[in-house]
Order: C-alpha cells, then sequence, then structure tokens
C-alpha cells in the first residue's frame, strides 16, 4: 500500500499585511461563496496568526511564588493567565507543548470558513509559525486530506510497534524513566504523524527539530526509536520507507 501524498496542486499566499476578520469580512463570511481564492488564504493566515497570538496569552504569568532553593537561588512556581502552572524552567515548553498540539489538530480538522471547511498541506508543518514572516500558506483538496487522514491512521498501527520494541530495549531502566521516555516517544510519533511526509526518517528528523528547535543533536528519543524501528518487519519497513 502507497500512502505517498501528492501536493503538485497547492495555492500559496506569501506573508504581508493581514487584516482581522471584522466588518466587511465577516460579511463576506456569511456569503462564502462570494470569497476569491486570495480572500480563504488570508483569512486562513489570519486564523494561524491569531492562534499564535492566544498561545502567547495564555501563558503570560500573572503570578509568583517561591518554592525552595537551590545552588542557584530561589526556585520560583509561576502561575499563568489561563491556569498553566509550574516550575519557572517548564514554563516554555509546557507553551510549546501547547502549540504544537493545536497545530496538529489544525491540520488534522482544518479551518472552517463559513460552512465550508479548507485544509491546510502538511508542507506547511516544517514552517516556523513563531515568525508571522515566515507563514506560507498551503491548501490541499478534500480528497489529499483524507489521504492525509489515512496515512496517519496506518502509521499509528506500526507506532504501535515502535513503542512494544521500545519497552524491549529499555529493560535496564528505571521504571520512572522508562515511563516518562515512553511517554517522550508517543509524543515525537505523534509529531511524525502530523507532518504528512512519508519517508520516515524525514519525517522523525522534522519532528524532532519541532519538538527541540535544533537540527544539530539528536535527542535520546530520536535514537531509540530508530533502533526499535529496525526490529519491525519487512511489510512495515516498506511503508514507512526504510531501508534495511
Amino acid at each position: 500500500m502507497n500512502f505517498v501524498l501528492p501536493f503538485s496542486f497547492a495555492t500559496a499566499v506569501k506573508s504581508g499585511p493581514v487584516q482581522s476578520e471584522s466588518g466587511d469580512e465577516r460579511e463576506k463570511l456569511c456569503e462564502v461563496w462570494s470569497l476569491t481564492d486570495t480572500d480563504v488564504l488570508a483569512i486562513v493566515k489570519r486564523r494561524i496568526i491569531n492562534l499564535m497570538d492566544k498561545i502567547h496569552k495564555s501563558y503570560e504569568v500573572v503570578d509568583t511564588e517561591v518554592d525552595g532553593c537551590d545552588e542557584y537561588g530561589s526556585k520560583l512556581w509561576v502561575f499563568c493567565e489561563d491556569g498553566w502552572s509550574g516550575r519557572s524552567w517548564d514554563l516554555d515548553l509546557a507553551k510549546h507543548h501547547d502549540m504544537l498540539t493545536k497545530k496538529n489538530l489544525m491540520f488534522q480538522n482544518g479551518v472552517k470558513i463559513g460552512y465550508k471547511t479548507y485544509y491546510l498541506d502538511p508542507i506547511m508543518y516544517r514552517q516556523d509559525w513563531y515568525d508571522q514572516s515566515s507563514i506560507e500558506v498551503n491548501l490541499i483538496s478534500e480528497e489529499q486530506h483524507a489521504a492525509y487522514i489515512a496515512t496517519g491512521e496506518a502509521m499509528s498501527n506500526i507506532f504501535d510497534k515502535i513503542v512494544s520494541n521500545f519497552e524491549k530495549i529499555d529493560t535496564s531502566s528505571y521504571f520512572n524513566r522508562a515511563y516518562h521516555m515512553k511517554t517522550k516517544i508517543k509524543w515525537l510519533l505523534t509529531i511524525v504523524k502530523a507532518t504528512g511526509i512519508s519517508n520516515f526518517m524525514d519525517a522523525l528528523l522534522v519532528a524532532k527539530q519541532s519538538e527541540y528547535l535544533s537540527s544539530q543533536t539528536r535527542c535520546e528519543e530520536y535514537t531509540l526509536i530508530v533502533r526499535a524501528a529496525t526490529m519491525l518487519d519487512a511489510a512495515d519497513k516498506s511503508l514507512l520507507q526504510i531501508s534495511d
């Protein structure tokens, strides 16, 4: 079974000034059939920017509390606008994970404008949504999106096997560490599916970079996933385009 996705006819719009959805634009949404392709692309970009703005707002620190000390001084427990609380050094990671989760949902569910849903080309997953100037909107058809979802479902079954293989590899770990590593591996594999890249190793590199914002080093999860993937049978490796 071949899950390579054809994204040849996606339409793009370069970054630039984007107006908010108000006034005349809201009237257009009531008559969605009157929207031009340029209107749709601009609205989708505004939705992405609004999503990022909302996430930034959600993780604004509204209160702090001293919670012990270490060799560097006081340790802070922080409280954020929309309810998240935790150690100050965990804030950026929590915010980033929330962004990736919401980004994944947008690729999975599409963007609804009026009565019509538009679907993002997974190539957009490789964009840095923290930088508004780098956002270039590409859309795919409903049929292409269905193929994208089907690919993710097929990968889920194989990824369950990768997690199982990891558990066989990691028998020497303490339970607590093994549990957290398993959670991290599942998270990274979730990102792999969202990228829409058919070659597993290429997708894993993009997922790792999305998670850690770096392509220079290989994280431990990456190494363990690669080891576990080599234990798959020939049919699964073929589907993921992994060569022996």
